[in-house]
């Protein structure tokens, strides 16, 4: 489910359910164990999915089966590690090979630098479309805080759903790349990474994302408090 490997100050954290790689309380207790891992060697972080599909999300079976505890707690397993890799202290480049829809399109919102291979999937937030409140107000903030102001109306209320070089232009994603160049730019981007200053990165991203960290730790208090 969670595959992590590490080298050259470069830790790579694969996810592969072998299906649409929802988001579990078991599949992100592996991510925070890994997301551990990686802060205590890494100089940067890399976030896969596999060929196909980047992440569809939360799993919706769990959500409409009623249990309203087992809901709640897959929920705020997922704004946790989300609200995490959004502020995590290291460069975090998320690569996806596929659709990243709902939760798996926050997870690029919420990552330094975005590549995604050049093929038709879908990218996007269907909470609109499929009934699901953005709540809490955290999912909002990452979304105000990284999808471009042109588009933002359109990704929020209309579900619209992006291939990869309209996804770049609505701000879900840096760069766009042919199959035969995934690999290699990939590379170039987290080797440059991994020659900045750990420390000095750790506090300008804290000072970057300080005019909203405090909402988005009050949020997820919120959340957890009421869950």
């Amino acid at each position: 489910m969670i595959n992590y490997s590490y080298t050259n100050g470069i830790a790579t954290i694969h996810f592969d359910d072998g299906k649409a790689n929802v988001f579990s309380v078991e599949s992100v207790a592996a991510m925070q164990e890994a997301l551990d891992r990686a802060e205590q060697e890494a100089k940067a972080l890399v976030w896969r999915g596999r060929k196909g599909q980047f992440s569809a999300g939360f799993d919706l079976k769990v959500i409409q089966a009623g249990d309203s505890a087992k809901s709640k707690a897959q929920l705020l397993a997922g704004f946790e590690v989300l609200c995490r890799l959004f502020n995590y202290p290291l460069p975090v480049v998320t690569v996806s090979e596929g659709h990243a829809i709902g939760m798996g399109a926050f997870l690029l919102l919420s990552a330094d630098i975005r590549i995604a291979l050049d093929a038709p999937c879908k990218i996007g937030l269907p909470e609109t479309a499929i009934a699901m409140p953005f709540d809490p107000e955290l999912l909002m903030i990452i979304a105000r805080e990284r999808v471009n102001p042109q588009h933002y109306r359109t990704a929020i209320l209309h579900s619209r759903m992006h291939q990869p070089s309209e996804a770049k232009e609505a701000g879900f994603l840096d760069i766009v790349v042919a199959g035969e160049k995934l690999d290699a730019t990939v590379a170039g981007v987290t080797t440059q990474l991994t020659q900045l200053p750990s420390e000095q990165y750790a506090i300008n991203k804290k000072q970057l994302l300080a005019h909203i960290a405090n909402d988005l730790q009050t949020n997820l208090d919120q959340f957890r408090s009421n869950s």
